[in-house]
């Protein structure tokens, strides 16, 4: 390193005298060193040529921090003659990447139905368990609308009961039904309300469980 402007001590905790005259290499996850290095070939055999990587890289505390980083060779530049890298932090934005994907695996395996609409009522997202149950194919996925598929008591519930209990308190949970392939099966649903800066409704969550056998095994018991 010949030069780190100032904003390095922002960015990786170093003050930018510290910085001259060490290795790249040293700064690089143990992990991604070998990913890295060849990278850094890659750059160095193509005057001109600009690449980004995302990868750890250590900050003066000891901890590892991700960081979005634009490399570019100016190596035949004679104003520059050397390889520019520019770096921000992007920890919380790997971090919370990361967190979003172990979530999206875990309402993919559910057997829940997991469901998200708009305002409106379009659909957003529906997990596996929900296109299964539906039948829902992905090309027509955006044009699915519960109302077809819930028995009439079941809307008057929602209507009556749940968009006003979403409007005043946020969340509605109980019991009601959808119609799978014509057939009413009882369903146990928790719908949550989430609301933009402007406390205006974005869009409704929800979960969904089967409970026809247990409707069936209760009756049976009474």
């Amino acid at each position: 390193i010949t030069f780190a402007s100032p904003a390095v001590e922002h960015v990786l905790g170093y003050a930018p005298e510290e910085m001259v005259g060490q290795n790249t290499g040293g700064f690089a996850h143990p992990a991604e060193a070998e990913a890295g290095a060849e990278a850094w070939a890659h750059i160095l055999a193509r005057p001109g040529e600009h690449m980004t990587r995302v990868a750890r890289v250590r900050h003066a505390d000891g901890e590892w921090r991700w960081a979005d980083t634009s490399i570019t060779n100016l190596l035949d530049n004679p104003a520059v003659n050397g390889v520019v890298v520019n770096m921000r932090d992007v920890t919380e934005r790997v971090v919370e990447e990361e967190r979003n994907a172990r979530l999206t695996a875990i309402i993919s395996a559910t057997t829940d139905l997991v469901v998200i609409t708009d305002r409106t009522g379009r659909l957003i997202y529906a997990n596996e368990a929900c296109r299964r149950f539906f039948e829902i194919e992905d090309e027509h996925a955006e044009d699915f609308l519960f109302a077809p598929h819930t028995p009439a008591w079941a809307r008057q519930r929602y209507m009556q009961e749940v968009m006003p209990a979403l409007k005043e308190k946020g969340t509605w949970s109980g019991e009601a039904a959808f119609l799978r392939r014509g057939v009413e099966v009882l369903v146990s649903l928790v719908f949550m309300a989430h609301r933009d800066a402007q406390g205006r409704l974005e869009y409704v969550s929800s979960v969904g469980r089967d409970i026809s056998e247990r409707k069936e095994f209760e009756a049976t018991l009474e």
